[in-house]
């Protein structure tokens, strides 16, 4: 429900989805919903957070899980989140443990997104918009535009 609500732009009642599940301590399988709504709720540093503590955790072979939660999934939401806050004028932060491998050999097109950001914040456009193409080729071939 809170991603539903989140995508519909209803910050407050999304947010009090998560405090809900939060305090009935529900089991959540992952950090994707949360940060992915305080990226959306314009709260950049908490989605670096919880992208940058998921990224810690991740492990190469883990199953992706609900929709976007895999480490590439989450890399996506760290680097969104690093572009915003470099937007505003701060420096880049650095990369999380665990961003590294999913960064230098992306498999899915949202790491190739993630790359290509990363790539386009270091200033290297070229390789970023290589990188880019790269991802939309995989959307296509995977019929999955909406990325």
């Amino acid at each position: 429900r809170a991603q539903v609500l989140t995508g519909l732009g209803r910050m407050r009642l999304a947010a009090s989805q998560l405090d809900e599940a939060e305090a009935s301590n529900t089991e959540r399988k992952g950090q994707l919903i949360p940060a992915s709504h305080l990226l959306e709720a314009g709260d950049a540093e908490g989605a670096l957070r919880i992208a940058g503590r998921a990224l810690e955790q991740h492990r190469p072979g883990d199953p992706a899980g609900l929709l976007l939660d895999g480490g590439e999934g989450m890399l996506l939401i760290w680097m969104s989140a690093a572009q915003m806050l470099k937007d505003r004028g701060a420096a880049v932060p650095a990369l999380p443990a665990g961003a590294g491998p999913l960064l230098d050999a992306p498999t899915t097109a949202l790491g190739h997104i993630a790359r290509g950001r990363w790539l386009w914040m270091q200033g290297q456009t070229r390789e970023a918009e290589q990188t880019l193409r790269i991802a939309l080729q995989q959307s296509r071939a995977k019929g999955h535009l909406f990325r």
